[in-house]
Order: structure tokens, then C-alpha cells, then sequence
């Protein structure tokens, strides 16, 4: 008696139960489990690798903004004081200008007072000096010792005038120090004892012993 061979092909179709249709009897093997993937693919890799670099960016901009926080912070308190410097500066301001304010009519009221006394010390000056006469033009030293006489010598050569004829003298001196030989001479002053006995002298010019020798008034520098 001979043995029928069977055979389990992929083509034979399967019953409810898994068995093939052609022959029960045959029992389909069951499928081996696929072996897990333990291995790294490059594309994890590169995502953990760059989740890494986020979180490194992350906490940088966290500590930035810590310090922008408090370098806010910091300014915020520097415009305070400055705004609390700068109230007390106005209020300063204020004060100051209603001082001037105040101050303002009494300077004005000042200065007019110091131009009066300045008018008044000008024609007092100008006053005292009605009985002088500057003379101007005779070299240093042409006086000697005696410079009433030289001056006397002056008036009696050159304005044929004699002495004590018409003037009396009361005091006679040479303005300010000693020049230097090169330096024009120092003008004279002549303060006669009274007003109308230099009246014929002021203003005129005359040339004597080789110098040229002029007599004017002696106004005061403000009204020259």
C-alpha cells in the first residue's frame, strides 16, 4: 500500500481555523517575532542632538534676561534719583529767579546811584582842577632842582611875562614817576592861586629853547 505525499503550499487557501483547505490534517507554522532595532538611526541622532542645543540657547537667553531684568531694574532706579534731582534743580531755579526778581529793581536802583556819584566825583575833580594848567613838551631835567623857577623862566622868554606880575603859583609839580631817556617827558602841572591867572595860558602852543611847549587845560580823563 502506497503513502500519498502532502504538501503545504503558499497558493492553497486556509480555512477558518488556519488549516489549509486541500488538507486539514497540515498545521501552519507560526511566524518568527522580528529581531528589535537596538541600533540608532542618524535622524535620532540629529534631533537629540539639536534638542540639545535648544535647551544650551534656552538657558543663555534665561541668564540674558535675568540680566536685562535687573539692568532695567538698575535703570529704572537712576531715572528716579535723576528725576528726583531734577525737581529739586527746578525748585532751585525758582527760588533763584524770584531772588532776581526781587534784586532786579534794587541793582537797577544801584547802578543808577553809582553813575551819580560818578558824575558828581567827575565835576567835583574837574572843579578842583579849574586853577591848573598842563604843560607838556619840556625834556626831563631842563628844571634842574627849581621848577617854579624854570616855569617862570618860561613864561618871561617865551610869553614876555614877568614874574609875579599878574600870577601867583601856588603849588608846581611834574606828573607821575621818572621816565626812561627815550620816553616822551612827563606834562607838568601848574596850580595857580586863582582861577582867572591861567586864563591867557591854557591852550597855546609856543616853541621854546628848541622844544615845542604846550599849555592846555587839565580837564579830568573822563572829559578830555
Amino acid at each position: 500500500m502506497s503513502q500519498k505525499s502532502h504538501y503545504f503550499t503558499r497558493n492553497q487557501p486556509l480555512n477558518s481555523r488556519g488549516k489549509s483547505a486541500a488538507d486539514p490534517q497540515v498545521k501552519l507554522q507560526p511566524k518568527m517575532a522580528e529581531t528589535p532595532v537596538t541600533s540608532k538611526s542618524p535622524h535620532t541622532e540629529n534631533v537629540a542632538a539639536e534638542l540639545t542645543n535648544i535647551r544650551a540657547i534656552l538657558q543663555i537667553l534665561d541668564k540674558d534676561m535675568n540680566e536685562v531684568k535687573n539692568g532695567v531694574g538698575s535703570l529704572n532706579e537712576t531715572v528716579n534719583n535723576l528725576g528726583g534731582r531734577i525737581t529739586e534743580a527746578e525748585e532751585r531755579i525758582s527760588r533763584l529767579e524770584d531772588e532776581e526778581a526781587k534784586a532786579s529793581p534794587i541793582m537797577e536802583n544801584l547802578v543808577r546811584q553809582n553813575q551819580q556819584l560818578r558824575e558828581k566825583v567827575t565835576a567835583l575833580e574837574g572843579f578842583s582842577r579849574r586853577q591848573n594848567i598842563r604843560i607838556s613838551g619840556i625834556r626831563e631835567g631842563t628844571e634842574g632842582r627849581d621848577l617854579e623857577g624854570c616855569f617862570k623862566t618860561l613864561l618871561s622868554e617865551a610869553l614876555d611875562i614877568e614874574a609875579d606880575a599878574w600870577y601867583e603859583i601856588d603849588r608846581i609839580h611834574r606828573v607821575g614817576p621818572a621816565p626812561a631817556n627815550d620816553l616822551r617827558p612827563r606834562h607838568i602841572i601848574v596850580r595857580f592861586v586863582r582861577d582867572k591867572e591861567k586864563e591867557g595860558r591854557k591852550k597855546k602852543l609856543i616853541t621854546w629853547r628848541d622844544m615845542r611847549v604846550c599849555f592846555f587845560q587839565d580837564y579830568a580823563q573822563e572829559i578830555r
